[in-house]
């Protein structure tokens, strides 16, 4: 995934440029990395082979520009995975856990949702986007939730 690694020096808050490391990545792998986990961990737990669309909410990363509505979303999202709570027996390397949502700002129907953190650091969460073709009813008739 990692593309480009070197030595970086940047302005710091408490001021003088602390030497870091920066780095290019490819978004389309880190993507395609992101929706194979949260459908694997989204089979594991319910037995729904997701066909639909899944959107991922870092919650490392908020852009500068971030309407009032995806603050909002972001700290709804942060606060819904508790890591004593989560999932998975090695919690400083990743746990998780699947719960629902209602997405009232967007007009999503209500679906599922995972939250997950790598690392002990870096915390997501991916819905899974209730199209009519993705149901997992649809696809598993007679599946109980």
């Amino acid at each position: 995934m990692n593309m480009d690694l070197r030595e970086e020096q940047l302005p710091a808050e408490a001021g003088g440029h602390p030497l870091t490391t920066s780095f290019a990545f490819d978004l389309d792998r880190l993507r395609k990395f992101m929706n194979s986990i949260a459908r694997a961990l989204l089979f594991h737990e319910t037995g729904y082979v997701w066909k639909g669309r899944v959107i991922h909410f870092p919650h490392s990363f908020l852009a500068c520009d971030a309407t009032e509505i995806e603050k909002q979303d972001r700290e709804r999202y942060a606060t819904a995975l508790i890591r004593e709570d989560a999932k998975g027996p090695h919690k400083t390397i990743f746990y998780y856990d699947i719960f629902n949502y209602a997405d009232e700002v967007n007009r999503h129907a209500s679906g599922y949702a995972i939250g997950f953190c790598l690392f002990d650091s870096f915390h997501f969460t991916t819905l899974f986007i209730d199209d009519e073709n993705s149901r997992p009813d649809a696809q598993n008739p007679g599946a109980a939730a």
